[in-house]
């Protein structure tokens, strides 16, 4: 049962007007009123529903029908929307009730410059007279109720044609404006179509930019979900070639092309596990292969052991851990939505086994499923089409892209047209010369309902345009791309764009020349994609010879820090519990470094120009760890976060200022429960009440939304750690009461144990 027939089982089960069933009868007198919200979006289907019931309606019966909507901002027509329908009510009424109509022109969202704007612009943009077939609305100027500020509301940048250096230029161009606006304020980035979005989110995290996108990215796109896919496939059903040829060629193994046709040439009918095990075309695979290929094999084979033992979801999500997967993603997102992918592998699990069939309704399931990209702080740019982005309001609003025409639609089988209960039908055309009396007489009502549908798309174009400068509250930018400028100053983009809806108003001082170079006059392939990988050709993976990390240090040894500098007990604990990346205790370790130099040389030196002459100091110390180029201005700016949080946090600022007897990266060593403990504190001093404080810094972020019960778990997973340096420290005669404490950054937070 879907939504159309469940509304037509509505209008059937309420009868037809001149035999009402039992239940039209039962309603009609348990309501009064009836209010409908949005009414400029009803289809047919809703509106046959609501004349329904309001047939026993009678003026001054004390019942009523009240309806709102705004005709400038429909924009569902893919969802049957009419916006006629609500031209025709105002006009006559719904059924016998004549309605008494009230415009409202007060807007109290904008500024009173973008009203004004907004009024001489979509004046020209929207039609001049009414039309209830095409759906054609003229415009109603607004009155700014929020007063005009200085300087200019609203934006407007175009680009001499569309190219690659130009649509990089945009991006640039959002990334520069987004530096220059306020933390406090909200900002949105609204877009027609998500592909128009592709090379803007690269730059976003590119530069670390807080973010957060809805119904963006479709999870099955998603790098880590492609690996876990091909790897739940390969695992159930061992014949299926393509899915294990992923799984090898996927980041967890990492095989070259070159390899893979070694493994495989000259053999189409043998399992590629087989072939994995092959010893003579193993020894014909190159050395970092055959590692990579042990390595894996060990894994799979322990997992298909287990088979039919152990449920789907532990299995899978075992072996992925096994072979590495969560250390081959960067960032909270790839952990996000591998955690989703695992929820699914459970929803669908039959009696604990996944058939062929659960497999299909996986693949069905993903489908629908977007991506996690929630941001981190309180106001991360925001992310969406415009059709979501309707209710919303925002302080700053960017509207790339506008020169884009939408992708054409296939030609129909079949257009139709409602009108009440009639309703008219065209086929699609039949070519010229066939048919009794040709092609070219059977084909003009086919035609003019083609007409009449791209009449009422090009008027909801305007009408969308409309919904998404009306978001802004302070400023309103715009971007897009010009065609040509005329010898007379006349501006022309492509007609089927935002744009085109506006070019009466554009002017030439608004076109800017690309930036120039190579590839700055080639034309952009609309339907060209971007990749994660930020070098074309570039094979990400793990090292051939990699091995999980030990979260447990070995019996009789308590070593606390690697050798890099980070807290070892940090990395385990965020291997252990948050699928942290490697990525994650490299930058605990810039960060340590960075917080030993500010203690030892003084917070007076400390300014934020001092911090900022730092990044490039930690993108080469970052990239001397092996950080991708890619990421590494990103990860560079979560450190500069991490220790400009710490320099504005008072606690901080305690922690790291001047104290009497302080230490940084303090190594001790000693005898602790008849182990021995080697030990470093990263920082401690006495304080004026001459207590000793140990101090422990924690790196991490909380991406929940309980930070106390977050906090509570961090003292119970690090209490004995602290415990044990205090057990250490007192073996060289510390007297003196000792406080234990964790300091984290990102929360500005000093928790005392």
């Amino acid at each position: 049962v879907d939504f159309s027939e469940i509304s037509m089982a509505a209008i059937e089960a309420l009868g037809p007007e001149q035999s009402p069933t039992d239940l039209m009868l039962a309603l009609d007198n348990r309501y009064s009123h009836i209010l409908v919200d949005e009414y400029q979006d009803t289809s047919w289907t809703q509106v046959t529903l609501l004349r329904a019931l309001t047939r026993g309606f009678e003026p001054n019966d004390g019942r009523s029908l009240f309806i709102v909507g705004d005709p400038m901002q429909s924009i569902y027509l893919f969802r049957d929307a009419e916006v006629g329908l609500f031209l025709d009510a105002r006009l006559s009424g719904i059924g016998p009730l004549k309605l008494a109509p009230l415009t409202l022109r007060t807007n109290f969202r904008s500024d009173g410059h973008i009203v004004g704007w907004v009024n001489s612009v979509f004046r020209g943009a929207l039609p001049e007279t009414e039309a209830v077939m095409t759906g054609a609305v003229t415009y109603e100027e607004s009155v700014a109720y929020r007063p005009t500020t200085e300087g200019a509301a609203v934006g407007v940048r175009l680009y001499a044609g569309r190219t690659y250096i130009n649509d990089a230029s945009e991006a640039d161009d959002i990334i520069e404006l987004l530096g220059h606006i306020e933390e406090n304020e909200t900002k949105a980035v609204l877009v027609r179509s998500r592909g128009h979005l592709d090379i803007l989110v690269g730059r976003l995290k590119a530069e670390g930019i807080d973010f957060r996108a809805e119904k963006f990215d479709p999870l099955k796109e998603r790098p880590v979900v492609q690996d876990l896919f091909a790897l739940t496939r390969a695992l159930y059903h061992p014949a299926d070639r393509i899915a294990w040829l992923g799984l090898l060629r996927s980041r967890v193994c990492g095989l070259t092309l070159e390899d893979l046709h070694t493994l495989t040439v000259g053999d189409l009918k043998s399992p590629v596990l087989s072939l994995m095990h092959n010893s003579a075309r193993l020894g014909q695979l190159s050395t970092e292969a055959r590692t990579a290929l042990a390595r894996v094999s060990s894994c799979i084979d322990s997992a298909l052991s287990l088979m039919r033992r152990v449920a789907p979801k532990a299995l899978i999500e075992g072996l992925w851990c096994a072979l590495g997967g969560p250390a081959c993603y960067e960032g909270d997102d790839a952990m996000a939505d591998a955690e989703l992918y695992f929820k699914k592998i459970e929803s669908i699990s039959s009696g604990g086994e996944l058939s062929s069939g659960s497999i299909e309704e996986l693949d069905s399931m993903l489908d629908g499923l977007y991506a996690t990209h929630n941001g981190r702080g309180e106001n991360p740019v925001f992310l969406t089409t415009i059709h979501n982005a309707k209710g919303l309001e925002f302080d700053h609003v960017i509207l790339p892209g506008l020169g884009r025409e939408p992708r054409a639609g296939k030609k129909r089988i079949l257009h139709w047209m409602e009108r009440g209960d009639d309703l008219i039908l065209a086929p699609i055309e039949s070519r010229a010369g066939t048919g009794e009396r040709g092609g070219e007489d059977e084909s003009k009502l086919y035609k003019y309902l083609v007409g009449i549908e791209r009449e009422k798309y090009r008027y909801e174009a305007a009408r969308l345009f409309y919904v998404a400068v009306t978001r802004a509250k302070k400023r309103l930018y715009l971007f897009g791309h010009a065609t040509n400028v005329d010898e007379e100053g006349e501006v022309s983009v492509e007609s089927a764009s935002l744009l085109g809806c506006i070019a009466h108003a554009l002017a030439p001082e608004m076109v800017i020349d690309g930036t120039g170079g190579e590839g700055a006059d080639t034309p952009v392939d609309s339907t060209a994609s971007t990749i994660e990988e930020t070098t074309a050709g570039t094979l990400l993976r793990l090292p051939s010879d990699w091995s999980a990390p030990d979260p447990i240090a070995a019996a009789g040894v308590a070593k606390e820090l690697p050798e890099s500098g980070a807290e070892a007990s940090e990395q385990g604990e965020r291997l252990k519990y948050d699928w942290a990346t490697i990525t994650a205790s490299y930058v605990g370790t810039v960060v340590h470094g960075s917080f030993c130099t500010i203690a030892t040389e003084g917070l007076e030196s400390w300014t934020p120009e001092r911090v900022e002459a730092e990044r490039e100091q930690m993108k080469a110390e970052l990239l001397s760890y092996g950080i991708n180029r890619g990421s590494v201005t990103a990860v560079a700016k979560k450190c500069l976060g991490l220790v400009a949080a710490a320099l504005s946090d008072e606690a901080g600022r305690w922690v790291l200022g001047e104290q009497n007897e302080a230490k940084v990266e303090w190594a001790l060593s000693g005898v602790v429960d008849g182990e021995v403990a080697e030990v470093v504190i990263d920082r401690t001093f006495i304080d004026d009440k001459n207590v000793r404080w140990i101090i422990d810094y924690k790196t991490g972020r909380h991406e929940g939304s309980s930070i106390e019960g977050f906090l509570e778990d961090e003292k119970r997973r690090h209490g004995p750690q602290l415990k044990r340096y205090e057990r250490v420290l007192r073996g060289y005669g510390e007297e003196r009461a000792i406080k234990l404490a964790l300091y984290y950054p990102a929360l500005k937070r000093l928790v005392e144990l």
